[in-house]
């Protein structure tokens, strides 16, 4: 009080010096008071914090305006005291000692937080507004904001008003509720600024948001066992999601910078983290399974209509969760098998929706939209995986290979219906497997199963109409003579299969080989492709070699003639279709 008599004496006196001087009396003031505050036996009572707030405030207002300074109020206007008075209003270390005043009566809460919450709250939430005045106040005589700049005495004060009001939040919520409230004071004070149109309060203010964020992530992740009504999580979500909103649309130059955008990824992934936190503890397992899928689809979906992309970009967070989670149940404890089958619809729509929507955008920036038709291209390819891995985790194994080979089927003429070359690959990649179930020692079930005949044929049938109609299936000319040894020599694996299991001595084993050498040449000039006429003479040169090695010596009488015989048929019929039409053969061929 003393200090402000000092200070105030300039009116009466005219002394410039007195009031320079009473601004060290102002210092050594909050120097003790913070000291009693500190290390003091007996409680301050309130009076004496509100005065102390009241005094910094009113000085500091009143040094600011020491520059527009009115004559008629000094009893000797002399222009050279005047002067000294601008000057020193103007004077920034003194500017400098009045925020340090500031900082000292705003101690308090860091002293005696928990004595003033006891005896009630609505004494430090008056020193909040009371620190809010004096950012009004410099707010009102200092330099205008600028875009993305912090102005540090507005800066200063509008931080203390809200760690004090966070005390109060704290010292005067339940726990449970303490987020919510947290998050509700922040999107107030951001709408402050429509009122107020101070930039640094809205900016500072999204700090509340993210200790929002963290405080019920963490309080309710360490104590699953007390989650909150399932009001508490959507209301603190649909907060976040207004703010986000706010920050995307904003337009006023004194806040459009990338702190917005920053804060639009940062509540994208406090969003995310929020319901992962509330919704995987109360859901099973099985279920959160096909879950995460949904919630990828909807983020994204409502990122891409409400043009939040940062939003639709972390509701991929929940993609790669639920991936995840495919592999993990499926390699431990199988779930139900239409919940598998989710993440691959959620992958194949969220990749089909990213085609349409630049087809639909043809003037996109390629800076976006390659990226993205990448990312699509991978979602694609993982669902296949999915796919085939569903497959081999639900379907007996007798009925595997016929149902991949299906699949490819199905794929194949929709490739050539569509003309898209990236569904051959996942065609080609169904009916690979397939071969390599039946080729390798994968499977349990047997191999002579007459489906898997069908699959064998069902190739061969496949790349003979491709080549009939090559707009519509640009295959490499090796891609076809690849299919062809493919499907062939499955088919003569399939015949030796069969033969074995009928008579596992191999009695007829030969002579099937031989049959089905004449069976390739008759394809071969049928269909004109030379391929086959090469695997019909491998073939039958693994009949003659089996006779010479095999069959002489180890075969009775009575199934060595009839190796001989059908070996001798297959060539007489051979050398007599040559010999008679060999000039009709070499135009074919």
């Amino acid at each position: 009080m003393e200090a402000a008599l000092f200070i105030l004496s300039i009116y009466l006196l005219g002394v410039p010096e007195i009031s320079l001087l009473g601004h060290g009396y102002l210092l050594l003031a909050q120097g003790i008071w913070i000291y009693d505050a500190f290390w003091g036996t007996a409680s301050l009572p309130a009076w004496s914090l509100v005065s102390m707030m009241v005094l910094t405030i009113s000085l500091g207002e009143w040094w600011r305006k020491q520059t527009v300074l009115d004559l008629r109020v000094l009893p000797d206007p002399d222009p050279k005291v005047l002067l000294k008075l601008s000057v020193v209003g103007k004077n920034l270390v003194l500017l400098a000692g009045m925020h340090i005043a500031v900082v000292l009566a705003g101690g308090w809460d860091l002293a005696a937080g928990g004595q003033l919450a006891a005896s009630g709250i609505w004494l430090p939430m008056g020193l909040g507004v009371l620190m809010l005045a004096d950012a009004l106040l410099a707010h009102r005589h200092g330099p205008p904001a600028v875009s993305g700049m912090l102005r540090p005495q507005i800066t200063f004060c509008t931080a203390l008003a809200l760690v004090v009001w966070l005390a109060v939040t704290w010292h005067g919520t339940a726990r449970e509720h303490f987020p919510l409230v947290l998050a509700a004071e922040a999107l107030l004070l951001t709408f402050s600024f429509y009122l107020l149109r101070v930039p640094e309060i809205p900016l500072l203010s999204q700090g509340y948001t993210l200790l929002a964020q963290a405080a019920w992530v963490g309080y309710f992740v360490w104590e699953p066992g007390r989650l909150p009504p399932w009001w508490n999580p959507v209301l603190l979500i649909v907060i976040t999601l207004v703010l986000s909103h706010w920050w995307q649309k904003q337009k006023f130059p004194e806040l459009r910078s990338q702190f917005g955008l920053a804060c639009q990824g940062v509540y994208a992934l406090a969003i995310v983290g929020v319901l992962y936190a509330w919704l995987a503890p109360r859901t099973d397992v099985a279920a959160w399974l096909a879950i995460t899928s949904l919630l990828a689809v909807g983020i994204t979906a409502y990122g891409v209509f409400t043009r939040a992309w940062l939003l639709a970009a972390c509701g991929q967070i929940f993609m790669v969760v639920s991936a995840a989670q495919f592999a993990l149940q499926l390699d431990e404890a199988k779930p139900a098998w239409p919940l598998a089958l989710v993440p691959m619809a959620a992958l194949g729509l969220l990749s089909w929706s990213t085609i349409t929507w630049f087809q639909r955008k043809p003037d996109a920036s390629g800076r976006v939209s390659q990226p993205l038709l990448q990312i699509a291209m991978v979602y694609r390819w993982v669902a296949l995986v999915m796919s085939i891995w569903w497959v081999c985790a639900y379907i007996p194994e007798r009925e595997r290979i016929w149902l991949l080979a299906l699949l490819g089927l199905g794929v194949f003429l929709w490739a050539g219906w569509q003309r898209n070359q990236e569904a051959l690959l996942f065609s080609a990649a169904f009916t690979l497997v397939a071969l390599v179930f039946f080729w390798l020692p994968m499977l349990a079930a047997p191999r002579v199963y007459w489906p898997n005949l069908v699959v064998i044929l069902l190739l061969l049938a496949q790349r003979q109409f491709a080549r009939g109609m090559p707009e519509r299936y640009p295959i490499r000319p090796e891609i076809h003579t690849a299919i062809i040894l493919m499907g062939g020599f499955s088919l003569w694996r399939f015949l030796s299969l069969w033969v074995l299991e009928q008579q596992p001595a191999g009695f007829f084993l030969t002579a099937s080989w031989s049959f089905l050498a004449l069976a390739f040449f008759t394809a071969g000039i049928a269909l004109r492709e030379r391929m086959y006429r090469y695997l019909g003479l491998g073939v039958l040169a693994c009949a003659l070699g089996r006779v010479v090695i095999f069959d002489v010596w180890k075969l009775e009488t009575f199934y060595r003639i009839l190796s001989f015989m059908a070996l001798g048929i297959v060539l007489l019929v051979l050398g007599f279709i040559y010999n008679k039409y060999q000039e009709k053969i070499r135009e074919w061929l």
